[in-house]
């Protein structure tokens, strides 16, 4: 006989919440577990109750918090990333997993569940999916494999690893980095310290490649044989996805919050797994055959939305979170999946760095253009090598000695990826930490890599359907310009020093180097806040002449007032100072001065005097003739204006910056 509901609880869900599932997804034995649902308990409900009143109601059913990690530390968690964030988060205590009795049809249970009236949500369980594999070409037998592993080669053909290890910290000093996965070979020779977070790995696919070659390209030891990884001294852990006797419990999230406990701000999260969506038909784009994307449809792990609460918690906990966008061929900016909690719309990022793949260097395909199996669409941040990825596991290009020695070149799909962006992610937090004491926000992280990236490009698929830009993380962390010993980029999205114009190079720097202006000392560049004075160019030739077009831009309030331009050949300090208005004018007076006033100008500086225009603006023009006395070669001039109040008080009532001019051959 199935479990009853009393009819009084039916009746109130009616009344409570007779839309709420309108949008849900339904059962589907391809993509969910028969025998769980995954339950979110209102806020106004005790979740004890709830526990002890479903136990009660729904006989023969086993019920239990999702999360194994005790609920005062999730109420902790929640109370900081609130504090952090200033916004409410997810109460992860409130999220339950309903076992079923034998024989019950899971669609019936989840109506039954949906009108108990403390239930906010429930849903199906989603069941694991096989990750992607390798395939095996021509076995080597050199037992060094780091010069082909090519992306710690510079951009292109590399992500510029190499290079940015002698930045300090960059091979993932104090950096932790815990990867979500089925299983690993725990005995690998060149992974020796992966550390297990919580219960034994229950691999339903009895297969520990994946995560071994996942691990490798994040962490592989430096030593004389088989690779090297991203951040060699970075402290890996690993999370199991799926786990406990039989067929296990495969959920994520749980082992989202089981990596939390080891897991600090500024560390870093990869979450290797993907899940069916409600339709494979949205996959389209590959052929038959091709050994990536033979299950077109699933998508990354947030769409199911206790999932995707667990990474907003990671992240408001500081914690960067690295997401696979999924191998199944499908635009996630679909109308189908802008449905229920909606993870893909901008709107309702997660804050989890989403990666998609791009064609390598080695690829038939142009290089960091889109493959057809990777998920595309707005909330995809970055991209990584989808194929032909050197590292542990498998054993496709070495396997002697056993799955303890294996390696393989053919490693793939957004598994690849992602992992290739977790190593440089924690590059740039050990980069961080070692650099200026402290590691970055998990949007940092990403601006850091997004901005100094190579752009996707148009392949046998257009860049419009997005996977985002390839990383350079030579280009994010090598540039010191302003010579304090922290990467310019991570100075920069820390907010440390100014970076108006967006170059990625700090303004202060630019100006010292003369890359920019600051003409008028405010510490802003001149292309983001012009000054009164502004110049078009800043050297003339005496034999060739030519013209310095002079833009005057006084406050609004000056405007219609009379300008005088002045000059000096002896500098612009010290200033002069006007004794009857007090200001100073950055001249030094000379006979330069004098020339211009006594002339008008000279038929130089012209027009040598004016009226502003009603937005307190004019233009100027300094014009060197052509064959012009060489001997004036070297030397420097500078010009300034002034307003005079000439209907008022008589007295100069604002001075400008001053422009230079260098006379050159």
């Amino acid at each position: 006989m199935p479990p009853l509901v009393p009819i009084r609880a039916l009746l109130l869900a009616a009344c409570l919440a007779p839309a709420l599932w309108a949008d849900e997804r339904s059962f589907d034995p391809r993509a969910h577990a028969g025998d769980r649902i995954a339950i979110k308990v209102r806020e106004d409900a005790p979740v004890e109750r709830a526990l002890d009143g479903t136990v009660a109601t729904l006989r023969g059913w086993s019920i239990a918090r999702e999360h194994s990690v005790p609920p005062a530390q999730l109420d902790a968690w929640r109370a900081r990333g609130e504090e952090r964030l200033g916004r409410a988060l997810p109460d992860l205590g409130r999220h339950l997993i309903a076992t079923l009795p034998e024989g019950l049809d899971p669609t019936a249970a989840l109506e039954l569940v949906r009108a108990l009236p403390w239930v906010e949500y429930a849903t199906p369980s989603p069941l694991p999916v096989r990750p992607p594999t390798a395939s095996a070409p021509t076995l080597l037998n050199a037992p060094d494999f780091f010069p082909i592993q090519l992306y710690p080669n510079a951009a292109p053909q590399g992500f510029g690893v190499a290079a940015a290890w002698s930045v300090p910290g960059a091979t993932g000093v104090d950096v932790r980095l815990c990867d979500v996965e089925f299983s690993w070979n725990a005995t690998h020779t060149d992974l020796p310290n992966v550390q297990l977070v919580g219960p034994q790995p229950n691999d339903p696919f009895n297969d520990t490649n994946h995560g071994t070659a996942v691990l490798g390209i994040v962490g592989a030891q430096a030593n004389a044989f088989g690779t090297i990884g991203i951040t060699p001294t970075a402290e890996l852990y690993f999370a199991a996805a799926n786990t406990g006797a039989g067929a296990g419990t495969y959920s994520p999230g749980a082992a989202i919050t089981r990596a939390m406990t080891v897991l600090r701000p500024g560390d870093i999260l990869l979450i290797e797994q993907q899940i069916f969506g409600p339709d494979p038909g949205l996959g389209s784009g590959c052929g038959p055959g091709d050994p990536i994307s033979n299950l077109p449809g699933v998508l990354p792990i947030e769409w199911h939305q206790p999932w995707y609460d667990a990474i907003q918690l990671a992240v408001a906990n500081g914690i960067v979170v690295v997401e696979a966008a999924g191998n199944g061929q499908t635009n996630l900016d679909d109308p189908a999946l802008q449905i229920g909690h909606a993870p893909f719309a901008l709107q309702n990022d997660s804050g989890a760095i989403m990666v998609g793949a791009g064609h390598g260097p080695n690829s038939t395909d142009v290089a960091g253009s889109r493959p057809c199996f990777s998920n595309y669409g707005a909330t995809v941040d970055l991209q990584a090598w989808g194929g032909q990825v050197v590292t542990t596991g498998f054993g496709g290009l070495y396997a002697t000695g056993g799955a303890d020695h294996f390696y393989t070149s053919t490693f793939s799909g957004t598994s690849s990826a992602s992992a290739l962006i977790a190593g440089l992610c924690a590059a740039v937090q050990g980069a961080a930490r070692a650099t200026s004491g402290a590691p970055l926000e998990p949007s940092q992280v990403l601006e850091v890599l997004a901005t100094r990236a190579l752009p996707q490009t148009s392949g046998a698929f257009p860049a419009s359907q997005n996977v985002g830009p390839r990383p350079d993380l030579g280009a994010a962390l090598l540039p010191d310009l302003d010579g304090n010993g922290v990467p310019d980029a991570i100075d920069i999205v820390r907010g440390a020093v100014d970076d108006c114009d967006g170059d990625g190079v700090p303004d202060a720097a630019q100006v010292a180097l003369g890359l920019g202006t600051d003409l008028d000392g405010d510490g802003v560049l001149d292309v983001c806040a012009p000054p009164p004075l502004y110049a078009d160019l800043f050297e003339l030739s005496v034999a060739s002449g030519g013209v310095q077009q002079l833009a005057l831009d006084a406050p609004l309030d000056r405007a219609g007032r009379l300008y005088v331009v002045l000059g000096s050949a002896s500098g612009s300090s010290p200033a002069t100072v006007d004794p009857l208005s007090g200001l100073s004018i950055p001249l030094v007076l000379d006979v330069y001065t004098s020339f211009l006033v006594q002339n008008l100008g000279g038929g130089i500086v012209g027009p040598f005097y004016g009226v502003l225009d009603g937005a307190g603006d004019a233009s100027v023009s300094f014009t060197v003739p052509q064959a012009t006395d060489p001997t004036f070669a070297g030397l420097e001039l500078h010009h300034a204006f002034i307003t005079i109040d000439a209907f008022g008080t008589g007295l100069i009532d604002f001075a400008s910056n001053a422009v230079p001019i260098a006379l050159v051959p």
